[in-house]
C-alpha cells in the first residue's frame, strides 16, 4: 500500500460510480465507489474536512500511486506532536498512547535517530491483511521522512519488538547503510534470497531483540 502526503482537500464531486477529490497539492484523486459504498456520509465528511482544513492522509492499495487512486483516508493528527515524530493513528486507544511513547524516545536515543528526521507512527491494534504486524516505510528518505505501522494485537513485548525493529530500518536508512537492495554497499537480489534472509531483515531482529531486553530490564530497575 502507498500514501499520500498529508493533504488539505480543497473540492469534491461525484462522477458516476466515483468520487474525485481535489487536494491543496493540485492532485485529483479518485476513489471507486463500491455497491456497499456509503456515499452520503462519505460526502458529509468531505464537506466537513473542506469547511475546516482539516489535512488527510490518502492510502491506496498495492504500489498504486496515492496521488491518483485512494480506497480510504484519515485525518492526519496534528494533536499528538512530540519533537521528531507524530503519532498518526491510535484508534483513540490513550493507555497505549502512555505506554508507547517512552520506548519511541528510547529507540530514537539508541538509534541514534536526530531530530532532523521526521517519522509518522501508524499504530493499530489489528495485523494488516492479518499477519502483517509492522511496516517501514522509506520512499521519502532522501527527505529524511518516514512512516512506520505498528500493530499491538499479540503483546506488549511483541509490540515492543516490532517497533524497535521498523525503527532500526529508520536508523538503516538514515545511516545510510541500507538504500534499496544495496546493503552496506553491497546489492542483494531480492529475488534469490528469502525474505527472512535478507542481511537487513536479519539485522533489524537482532536489533530488536537486543533493545527489547534492555528496555524491559529499565523497568525492573
Amino acid at each position: 500500500m502507498a500514501f499520500s502526503d498529508p493533504v488539505v482537500v480543497l473540492a469534491f464531486s461525484r462522477v458516476g460510480d466515483s468520487l474525485h477529490v481535489l487536494g491543496h497539492d493540485g492532485c485529483n484523486r479518485v476513489m471507486r465507489l463500491g455497491p456497499s459504498a456509503d456515499v452520503d456520509a462519505l460526502l458529509v465528511d468531505l464537506a466537513s474536512l473542506c469547511e475546516d482544513e482539516v489535512p488527510v492522509v490518502f492510502e491506496s492499495f498495492g504500489s498504486w500511486s496515492a496521488d491518483r487512486w485512494f480506497y480510504r483516508w484519515s485525518e492526519f493528527r496534528r494533536d499528538i506532536t512530540l519533537g521528531d515524530f507524530d503519532v498518526v493513528d491510535l484508534a483513540g486507544n490513550d493507555r497505549l498512547l502512555s505506554d508507547l511513547l517512552p520506548a519511541i524516545r528510547y529507540a530514537f536515543k539508541r538509534l541514534r535517530i536526530p531530530n532532523s528526521v521526521t517519522v509518522n507512527f501508524v499504530i493499530r491494534p489489528w495485523a494488516e491483511e492479518g499477519r502483517t504486524l509492522g511496516w517501514c516505510n522509506g520512499a521519502f528518505k532522501e527527505l529524511d521522512r518516514y512512516r512506520v505501522m505498528v500493530a499491538h494485537c499479540v503483546s506488549m513485548e511483541k509490540t515492543l519488538d516490532t517497533l524497535f525493529h521498523e525503527l532500526r530500518h529508520v536508523a538503516q536508512f538514515h545511516h545510510g547503510i541500507l538504500d534499496g537492495s544495496n546493503w552496506k554497499g553491497s546489492y542483494y537480489n531480492k529475488d534469490k534470497i528469502d525474505y527472512n534472509d535478507y542481511p537487513w531483515e536479519v539485522d533489524a531482529r537482532k536489533a530488536a531483540a537486543i533493545m527489547v531486553k534492555d528496555y524491559l530490564a529499565l523497568g525492573d530497575k
